[in-house]
């Protein structure tokens, strides 16, 4: 048999059947348009979340120091930077509690150098104005300071008063930032190392090391310290560190957005199906037609999924495009219900990453080939006579029934809709797996209220703190 090659012919075939069937082409580009919709939103939403959600429980800790010690000298700050688990290691050297001038609120005043400011303490806040203090009368203060000093508009520069041991010390505000841990209601004053040189401050007497573990290795850091040599009375301080909690959420995060994402690629695939099926049990005279004058079952396969290409050549990218829109607009809204007061936990960024788009392509792509790979091979395998007999029915017929109310309009329409039970089952399945999408994104979104973060992150409504002896 003489291999038949007439692609210019199927490329003209294709792109006429598509102007001919316009209605269909709305319905399947889309169920295109949706799929990737739900792709693009779903995969972007969830990458955003788990970047943001990261972002607010190192917040929370307000700081990555998680392993301290008091006086270090220089050989055990060498020794513990050697450490291979070590994420940072900065100085923190605290110099003194001041208040305002009625005694009620305390700023408690510190010197950070340049890794514990840059690499420990940057990250845990945010929207940082003017820089750090380098002449010894400079302090910086974070926003909720500056209120409670009924600072309103600060200025770099200005006049900041403060109530010592020693009386009123007059600082100058070098910048200010956006802090988020405050548990004590004590606030956080940042000065200069030209102002603890003043005050007599060394690294040895008063001075505190501060190190940060790679996410996930805080213990494997605890057991390298262990071959620090420490003095009398010295010992490393550990918290627990956020970051791995942070860790275990964006692994269950990443599994509830791939059963998400398995839920919406069999939602589209029945939906795709659906239309390309239909559109073929439509068609099938024509098809058995074509092969009565030579089309070979490969290029009738071929005329079917041309017109898929093509439809998908329209519909992903408003697929994309629409999701990008909505990311815009659900992110900040998933995010906002983490706000607390003025100064939200959660960042309000939107994470823009190519391995979203193009996985959300090729998902899309692989979605709708395999949806039309049944259709077409239901159009390449009927025969010329097949065809013409055709009527959507099975060739099964069930038994006769006689019925004195068979005519009722109810008993014709269900007897209809499972005249074909493929069809019928095709359209309930589509159905469901949509309402499962929904209740899915729902459920998944209701999960994050306000109300569920505080009832496991602040299970109480009051903390008593007593004073040591």
């Amino acid at each position: 048999m003489l291999k038949n090659n007439n692609q210019t012919a199927v490329k003209r075939l294709s792109c006429r059947i598509l102007k001919q069937n316009r209605t269909r082409n709305i319905f399947a580009i889309l169920a295109i348009v949706l799929t990737t919709f739900m792709f693009t939103s779903v995969f972007g939403i969830g990458f955003s979340l788990a970047q943001n959600m990261s972002v607010m429980m190192l917040r929370k800790q307000g700081t990555k120091t998680t392993i301290t010690l008091k006086h270090p000298s220089g050989k055990q700050i060498e020794e513990a930077k050697r450490a291979e688990n070590l994420n940072a290691a900065g100085i923190r050297i605290p110099a003194g509690v001041f208040t305002d001038s009625s005694g009620n609120i305390k700023v408690e005043l510190a010197y950070y150098d340049k890794t514990e400011w840059e690499q420990n303490f940057m990250p845990a806040i945010s929207d940082i104005e003017g820089s750090y203090p380098k002449k010894e009368q400079e302090i910086m203060l974070s926003r909720a300071a500056l209120s409670s000093l009924e600072i309103k508009k600060p200025k770099k520069g200005m006049e900041v008063f403060l109530q010592g041991e020693s009386g009123e010390t007059k600082f100058f505000l070098s910048g200010w930032y956006t802090g988020y841990a405050n548990a004590t209601g004590e606030h956080q004053g940042l000065v200069s190392k030209a102002y603890t040189k003043a005050l007599g401050l060394t690294v040895r007497k008063n001075g505190v090391l501060c190190l940060s573990a790679k996410t996930g290795r805080q213990d494997s850091l605890l057991e390298e310290l262990l071959d620090v040599g420490l003095r009398s009375g010295q010992e490393f301080q550990s918290v627990y560190d956020v970051q791995d909690e942070s860790g275990h959420t964006v692994l269950m995060m990443a599994a509830a957005i791939g059963m998400m994402g398995g839920i919406i690629l069999l939602s589209g695939y029945l939906l795709i199906y659906n239309v390309m099926y239909i559109s073929v049990t439509k068609d099938i005279r024509f098809y058995g037609m074509l092969k009565t004058i030579g089309a070979s079952p490969s290029q009738i396969k071929k005329i079917v999924k041309m017109q898929s290409a093509r439809l998908s050549m329209f519909g992903i990218p408003i697929g994309i495009l629409l999701g990008v829109l909505a990311s815009f607009v659900v992110v900040p809204f998933a995010l906002n219900t983490f706000s607390m007061g003025t100064y939200s936990l959660m960042p309000k960024e939107i994470s823009f990453h190519p391995l979203i788009y193009i996985g959300t392509i090729l998902f899309a792509m692989a979605t709708v080939k395999i949806s039309c790979t049944k259709p077409a091979k239901l159009a390449g395998k009927v025969s010329a006579v097949e065809a013409l007999k055709y009527n959507g029915q099975s060739a099964v017929r069930g038994k006769a029934k006689k019925s004195t109310d068979g005519g009722k309009l109810y008993k014709m329409a269900f007897r209809n809709v499972f005249r074909e039970k493929k069809r019928a089952f095709l359209v309930f399945a589509s159905l469901f797996m949509g309402t499962m999408s929904f209740f899915a994104v729902d459920t998944f979104l209701g999960c994050m209220k306000l109300e569920n973060y505080v009832d496991f992150y602040l299970p109480d409504d009051f903390t008593v703190h007593t004073m040591g002896e």
